[in-house]
């Protein structure tokens, strides 16, 4: 995964805890703090969930920078045959006592095993959703 992190031109960025979240939060995606624990366990690297959270607001800085990379990479994958959709999924925890079929107990981000929804929607030209 180095490798494709290079080829991508995120290489370009150097610092080592950026390279470290984009890598192991492919293979391990979860939150900050299990990715902070995933880190000092397996990785052999000590990043605490305080140092994670400062990074991001260091690396808000660069954001421009990132998704130059990152556009850039993907024209070139694409042969210019690039749409730019924007996409957000977002989890609402609710409170039910019947399940259904969009309401089903699962975990919030906070952890409570209580009902949640996923809404997934896009920015395109037509500004509706691409699923619930």
């Amino acid at each position: 995964m180095g490798k494709i992190f290079d080829e991508i031109g995120f290489s370009q960025i150097e610092d080592k805890l950026f390279k470290d979240l984009i890598l192991y939060r492919l293979v391990y995606p979860r939150s900050k703090l299990k990715t902070a624990q995933y880190l000092s366990r397996f990785g052999a690297k000590k990043y605490t969930e305080d140092t994670i959270y400062r990074y991001m607001d260091k690396l808000h800085g660069t954001q421009k920078e990132l998704v130059e990379i990152s556009y850039t990479h993907s024209k070139q994958v694409l042969s210019d045959n690039l749409q730019v959709v924007f996409y957000e999924v977002t989890t609402i925890y609710f409170e039910v006592d019947n399940q259904d079929e969009r309401r089903k107990a699962g975990f919030s981000k906070e952890g409570k095993s209580e009902s949640t929804n996923r809404f997934r929607t896009s920015n395109r030209q037509t500004r509706l959703p691409i699923g619930v």
